[in-house]
């Protein structure tokens, strides 16, 4: 089976080619086709900070917006002044 991923600015997304040629998207935990490219390092105090990505890193960006990557491939060519 082969295997195709999409890593998007915004959202990522997965699919893969069947025996008879089509390609199907593969549905993320949630049953969406695709998933948001955010990725969340939580603080676990002390320990090593565990990773969350997709729609629940998304939804804690707003709490936590230092422990955040999203657009990264965006934000790369902005300079700080």
């Amino acid at each position: 089976m082969k295997i195709g991923i999409d890593l998007g600015a915004t959202n990522s997304a997965m699919a893969y080619s069947t025996e008879d040629g089509r390609t199907e998207i593969i549905e993320n935990g949630r049953g969406n086709k695709t998933t948001p490219s955010v990725v969340l390092v939580e603080d676990n105090e002390g320990e090593e900070g565990s990773v969350v990505v997709g729609d629940a890193a998304y939804n804690n960006s707003r709490l936590v917006p230092d422990r955040v990557l999203r657009r990264t491939k965006q934000d790369i060519n902005i300079e700080d002044d």
